[in-house]
């Protein structure tokens, strides 16, 4: 313990920056965590796949074209919710893709707010499913 304590004295620099990232990484944790998102890996998806989940690949159509999820649906940007067939939705299982998983969770608010129970997000997005050499539809 002393030598924390000493540590501290010795580099006020290096301790306040320590500090400062311990704190930037519990505010991004607690702001995860109040947005009500469901984060889930490339094998969660496949099991919710497997149970007839829907996916929507958020990624422009050049994206898209370039490799797809099997049974994507494309939507670049956002889900059209007045839709009648996505309406439907409101009970099954969405999941949402986009390049790395940041600009999915923004819609993933989204549709929570409008009622959508069970939409996830792909942690790490298009590029961790490519990583892991997961099968792509062109």
């Amino acid at each position: 313990m002393g030598e924390i304590i000493y540590f501290f004295t010795m580099h006020p620099l290096l301790s306040l920056a320590l500090i400062a990232s311990l704190l930037l990484v519990l505010m991004y944790e607690v702001n995860q965590r109040s947005l009500n998102l469901n984060s889930i890996t490339t094998q969660q998806a496949v099991i919710l796949m497997n149970k007839n989940a829907k996916i929507f690949d958020l990624r422009s159509s050049d994206a898209f074209s370039k490799g797809f999820i099997s049974g994507a649906k494309n939507s670049p940007s956002s889900i059209d919710n007045n839709d009648p067939k996505i309406n439907k939705l409101k009970e099954r299982s969405i999941i949402l893709v986009c390049n790395t998983g940041i600009s999915a969770a923004k819609e993933a608010t989204r549709l929570n707010k409008e009622g959508f129970k069970q939409v996830y997000v792909l942690k790490g997005g298009m590029a961790e499913w490519e990583s892991q050499r997961l099968p792509v539809e062109k």
